[in-house]
């Protein structure tokens, strides 16, 4: 269905391009379709059909930063991890006040044990909203694999007060190294 709509979409474009204001708004309705098929398809672990739907979505909305957001989600659920930072860095590109997206950028950083550029992204994501409790935590986390256990329960310790759960041994255990 979605192929159908977006075919009649391209070819009612190439009909009358005079129309163009019509045809960007039907192209962004669905361009929102196809990135929540592809939110759909990846809660059911369809990750390539995720990205194949965020991928129609950019065709008809290049401006969409949640789309990139989504196709970097979905790639690294796959642990392509350098197509998700690149996913994520066009989002940034479009909108660098999404706080959401900066921690994503840093968990997948993370991952590839690039911890510092991972610290540098959770902090820039507190930056745009100190109160995000996941920014904190994976920062914690990213200072304990490098052996800051101090500033790790610093980090800990201010996610746990904005709700993060955390058991208070393992915090402890972090931040004691053991």
């Amino acid at each position: 269905m979605f192929d159908e709509s977006i075919a009649a979409y391209e070819k009612a474009v190439g009909l009358d391009p005079d129309l163009a204001g019509i045809y960007r708004d039907l192209g962004k309705a669905l361009a929102n379709a196809c990135n929540n098929r592809g939110q759909s398809l990846h809660l059911q672990g369809m990750f390539d059909e995720a990205i194949a739907s965020y991928e129609k979505a950019l065709t008809l909305n290049p401006a969409s930063a949640e789309a990139y957001n989504n196709a970097g989600l979905a790639y690294y659920a796959k642990n392509m991890l350098d197509q998700s930072i690149a996913s994520y860095e066009k989002a940034l590109v479009i909108n660098p006040n999404i706080a959401g997206t900066q921690i994503n950028v840093g968990l997948a950083l993370h991952a590839k044990g690039m911890l510092d550029e991972a610290i540098a992204r959770y902090e820039k994501a507190l930056t745009i909203n100190p109160g995000i409790a996941e920014a904190y935590y994976n920062m914690g986390r990213a200072h304990y694999e490098k052996g800051n256990y101090s500033r790790a329960k610093e980090c800990f310790d201010k996610a746990a007060a904005r709700g993060y759960t955390i058991d208070p041994a393992m915090r402890e255990q972090r931040a004691s190294g053991h």
